[in-house]
């Protein structure tokens, strides 16, 4: 036993013995009173079993009045109870809002107290709270909240006259307003909901915006490649359709197939502007064939009374959206109850399997997860994620699978016309005076969602992921293959360049030494020691240009010492060539 059912217990047992003690301390206080009533009601029945005459009772008169004070004080005992079990009832109990909710809490209570009380349940956000004692017969309270909304209704009596007699018994608390007339099933919004004996809860809904994901769904791309993604989608059956209306107008000649969606985006004011502009930022093609067919034959009778100018007109002034509208949109929008839609949705429950029952919520995550499928099976793996464009061609995807479970639920639409001409030009400003608009009418056409009342926000997949590891790592290598080619040739290209600009300074230098050495023996006509050396200052100074000794080996400047000194062997090296002070040409001795 919970700590829930140990205070329904405590709670019975207090109110039993305030009863009790109400009733002893009425007896104790007329038990004189009483006993005369009995007495004179004995003496009535013991005459009429003998046929004989009622005798006459002495002080009738006060036995009488003893009587009538003793009724008095039980009325009016009865009457501080029936005001203490209305206070009671306005004021602890539930949450009441009128007096006829207050009669049947009353009612309700008085039930409980003597046992004979149905269930009492609290519905809170969707879900079903109650006790093991709540799933007894009888009548019995809900309790929804303003985010919740139940489907309540009757069970099949079994044939016979208990069912006889649960009908009478229906019938005479309805002659008292304590129930309902008989409407079954039926959907209950946020409030209080007093149930009938056989009455039962077939299932709760919650009014607010729900999320679902369905995580690795599986699908086949059109080469045959196994992938799986996360399926997501945001939806509701509390929300106003007409906040997901899209404006409609003909691209061209009025043919259902030339229907666009209109996306307007309004200019700033300028200071002689007297209204609004709006100008046409594009025309989408976001409606399915069944959705055009359907708007096209409202545009056809809304153009024709129109033209007309019947008193029924179907076009009027432009006016803002019912979303556009929207004062505070930071603030969150209490979700409404349509009994209708909420009626739709609790009974388009599926079965899983033999012993698993799909909830309404779970539908549209699995409709958005087959047309995650059917967008997939005509699409390559390769062309998912194909480099090179400037946006990513997933996200085309995404947005397909947007439009299709958005268009598959709850959609309203309203056609807009220029005053002049049939159709907005993409681009171009218009005033609120040039613009026609219709009303706001929900899309009808049959659909899985739609026909279930439920409007879809938002829906898509995450990233496309490949089942198997090796089909992975094979992607991976073709789309790194061009990368490493293109790097390979520009490195290629680098080098070549490289190379031709060595081969340029190689060819630079040896002209340079040329030219150095062809001064030398056109100018020195001196000994042949003197001539050498020259010849070894002039391959030093070439050798010690930056330049030049990026191209030479790293031991060229040794070489050269230990030839001059293979050369010059008696020559000492002391301000030598390469690590001293340089001689000129005329220090040579």
């Amino acid at each position: 036993m919970n700590l829930g059912e140990q205070n329904i217990k405590r709670r019975r047992q207090i109110i039993a013995a305030i009863f009790g003690f109400l009733g002893l301390l009425f007896f104790i206080m007329f038990r004189w009173e009483i006993g005369d009533v009995l007495g004179i009601l004995w003496n009535i029945l013991k005459a009429l079993l003998k046929r004989q005459a009622i005798p006459a009772f002495t002080d009738v008169q006060k036995e009488s009045w003893n009587v009538l004070i003793g009724f008095t004080l039980l009325w009016s005992y009865l009457g501080v109870f029936f005001f203490w079990l209305a206070a009671i009832s306005w004021q602890a109990l539930l949450p009441v809002s009128n007096p006829r909710e207050i009669y049947r809490t009353a009612f309700h209570f008085l039930l409980h107290t003597l046992g004979l009380h149905g269930p009492a349940v609290f519905i809170k956000d969707g879900k079903i709270l109650q006790t093991k004692e709540d799933t007894r017969k009888g009548p019995g309270v809900v309790v929804v909240d303003f985010n919740s909304a139940v489907v309540l209704e009757d069970e099949v009596p079994p044939p016979g006259v208990q069912r006889a007699i649960d009908n009478m018994g229906h019938s005479a608390l309805r002659s008292f307003g304590l129930a309902d007339p008989i409407e079954t099933p039926e959907a209950k919004g946020p409030g209080i909901v007093f149930i009938r004996r056989r009455e039962r809860i077939r299932g709760a809904v919650d009014l607010r915006k729900q999320f679902r994901l369905q995580p690795k769904v599986t699908a086949y791309t059109r080469d045959g490649i196994e992938v799986y993604a996360n399926v997501w989608s945001i939806f509701t059956i509390g929300q106003d359709p007409a906040l997901s209306a899209v404006q409609v107008c003909y691209d061209g000649d009025p043919r259902s197939e030339n229907l666009r969606v209109v996306l307007l985006e309004e200019l700033p004011p300028t200071s002689d502007q007297t209204e609004k502009v709006f100008r046409v930022k594009a025309l989408v093609d976001e409606l399915d064939r069944e959705d055009r067919a359907e708007i096209h034959r409202f545009a056809r009778v809304a153009e024709l009374l129109e033209r007309h100018e019947t008193e029924e007109k179907k076009l009027k002034a432009y006016e803002a959206l019912p979303r556009d509208r929207a004062v505070n949109r930071d603030k969150q929008e209490l979700p409404r109850f349509d009994a209708e839609r909420v009626f739709a949705a609790v009974f388009s429950q599926a079965r899983a399997d033999r012993d698993r029952v799909l909830p309404w919520a779970e539908l549209p995550t699995r409709v958005a997860s087959a047309y995650f499928r059917e967008i997939l099976s005509q699409v390559n793996y390769d062309e998912l994620y194909r480099i090179g464009e400037e946006q990513a061609p997933i996200t085309r995807y995404k947005a397909r699978l947007r439009l299709a479970i958005r268009n598959n639920g709850l959609l309203s639409y309203r056609l807009i016309y220029p005053r002049k001409g049939l159709s907005l030009e993409v681009g171009k400003a218009y005033s609120e005076s040039d613009l026609r608009v219709s009303d706001v009418n929900p899309l009808t056409n049959s659909k899985m969602l739609r026909d279930r009342g439920i409007r879809v926000i938002a829906a898509g997949f995450g990233d496309v992921m490949p089942v198997s590891e090796a089909v992975y790592r094979y992607r991976l290598e073709s789309w790194r293959a061009p990368w490493q080619r293109d790097t390979e040739m520009v490195s290629a290209t680098k080098e070549l360049e490289a190379t031709r600009i060595r081969a340029r300074a190689r060819a630079a230098a040896q002209r340079d030494l040329a030219a150095s050495m062809g001064r030398i023996f056109e100018t020195y006509e001196n000994s042949q020691e003197i001539l050498v050396l020259r010849i070894f200052q002039a391959l030093e100074g070439v050798a010690s240009d930056p330049r030049t000794r990026q191209l030479l080996p790293n031991n060229a400047i040794d070489m050269m010492r230990s030839l001059q000194m293979w050369v010059m062997p008696n020559r000492q090296m002391g301000t030598g060539m390469m690590g001293g002070d340089r001689q000129g040409p005329g220090e040579i001795e």
